[in-house]
């Protein structure tokens, strides 16, 4: 479950709750975090690349957040590419976040 976000002019670090010993990916590694999007003041939506970079964040880098109006993890119709979960296994809850 996401917790909390911090963002600059390039990045968003996203937090994550009851992550127990930590994020992982549960398939599809090499790819890293999958099925994370951004979504443009414009209403486009743009897939974009993530990595887990501590035990409970994950974040999003090169983008320009003065044009970003929401950040998304798994949150389409179909989300079987989705690849983040918990140490236990447990996926993480599909996610829309205005970013304000």
């Amino acid at each position: 479950m996401i917790e909390s976000y911090t963002y600059d002019a390039t990045s968003i670090t996203i937090a994550f709750s009851h992550v127990a010993r930590g994020l992982k990916l549960y398939k599809d590694e090499e790819s890293g975090v999958t099925t994370v999007s951004i979504y443009l003041k414009n209403g486009i939506r743009q897939n974009v690349n993530c990595e887990i970079i501590d035990d409970n964040h994950i974040q999003i880098t090169g983008v320009d957040t003065t044009q970003i109006a929401y950040f998304a993890y798994g949150y389409m119709t179909r989300n079987d590419q989705a690849n983040l979960s918990n140490s236990y296994g447990v996926p993480a809850i599909p996610s829309k976040i205005q970013l304000e």
